[in-house]
């Protein structure tokens, strides 16, 4: 499979925070964008890195029903549900 841009978006506690990430798949897309979350982002949603990997290792992203490259993923961060939408993006 060849590398695309991944849109991530996170909806958690109420906020919206979109982040864009180059991968194989959309599994290695929400890898690509745990590993590159910054101190100040978590900071922000009062989690640690740990606690969001954890949120999403049991599960892999589930296709979107009448979608095309368009996968979501759901999690318990902090108490809260986290939910991702994860969209194969076409970049200029």
């Amino acid at each position: 499979m060849d590398e695309g841009l991944y849109s991530i978006i996170l909806d958690y506690r109420g906020g919206t925070y979109i982040s864009q990430a180059l991968a194989q798949s959309p599994s290695e897309a929400v890898t690509v964008w745990l590993d590159s979350a910054s101190e100040e982002r978590l900071k922000e949603w009062d989690l640690k890195k740990d606690q969001l990997a954890e949120a999403f290792s049991d599960d892999k992203p589930t296709p979107l029903d009448g979608c095309v490259n368009a996968w979501c993923l759901s999690g318990i961060a902090g108490n809260e549900l986290a939910l991702i939408h994860i969209i194969k993006t076409v970049s200029d």
